[in-house]
């Protein structure tokens, strides 16, 4: 089992902290623009947690990457292949799903057609249940970040 310690502290209304630290205490420590960010960490969190997902976003920082190589600038192409391709399509969908602009059953159809459209299996653990996981537990993270004070930490924990 793969363990990434993530700690998020709200520095103002436009920016927070995010640092990282693996098993071995190595990592990063970032400041980046929240509405930038924010959101889209989030929602990977709770996707790459519930889906167990050791080769996305913070399985690749857990495994040595550093932030600066997964930017889409620094992938380039590699962003949209295996794994994390098939996540950051995920991700960018279930934005709707969290913003209540779409239905997990639309949102599963959007993702079916789009997958259909690259000639690729959408995953199997990809079901209703599992969207509906996954919003919930983003809407805890995102609870658990509202709730914290301004320079304070809300540290949380992603294992694979």
């Amino acid at each position: 089992m793969t363990s990434l310690t993530l700690r998020f502290t709200k520095i103002s209304a436009i920016h927070h902290r995010f640092e990282y630290r693996r098993e071995d205490g190595s990592g990063e420590s970032l400041e980046l623009e929240s509405k930038a960010f924010l959101l889209h960490d989030f929602i990977h969190l709770a996707l790459e947690s519930e889906a167990k997902l050791a080769h996305s976003f913070y399985g690749m920082l857990a495994a040595g990457n550093s932030y600066d190589t997964m930017t889409p600038e620094a992938m380039g192409e590699e962003l949209m292949t295996g794994e994390r391709g098939v996540t950051e399509r995920l991700v960018g969908g279930l934005t709707g799903v969290i913003r209540d602009a779409l239905t997990p059953e639309d949102f599963l159809a959007a993702m079916q057609n789009a997958f259909d459209a690259y000639h690729e299996p959408m995953p199997e653990w990809l079901t209703k249940e599992a969207v509906t996981k996954i919003k919930n537990r983003f809407q805890n993270l995102w609870g658990q970040w509202k709730s914290t004070p301004y320079g304070e930490t809300l540290e949380l924990r992603f294992e694979v």
